[in-house]
């Protein structure tokens, strides 16, 4: 579900705007200076290798794993999208974390 922005920048339904925020990395997520309805964000590629147990022992995030990929909450309860991606960063290899290419529909609420 995406929210919708009104003119005073809160969220509600109906009204408004559908806001989408697209940011390459995750980090700004607690920062976020009012809500968005989704934001969209890469960089992590999930950690790029995870380990059974223990998720990715690094992860390009000041944030450690709380942002590595998939779904995750934002500042004002923004939702957030971290996609895996396609390629690679440093060494040359993945590990139980397979490539990504998401696809998402967005309906209006």
């Amino acid at each position: 579900m995406v929210r919708h922005a009104g003119r005073d920048g809160r969220t509600g339904r109906g009204g408004g705007r559908a806001t989408l925020l697209v940011t390459h990395n995750p980090d700004l997520l607690p920062d976020l200076p009012r809500p968005a309805g989704l934001t969209l964000c890469g960089h992590t590629h999930g950690g790029q290798v995870r380990l059974p147990g223990l998720g990715a022992p690094v992860v390009p995030s000041r944030y450690g794993q709380r942002y590595a990929m998939g779904w995750v909450q934002g500042a004002h309860g923004t939702p957030a999208y971290v996609s895996r991606g396609l390629g690679l960063s440093g060494l040359p290899l993945r590990n139980l974390c397979e490539p990504e290419l998401a696809l998402l529909h967005l309906n209006p609420a």
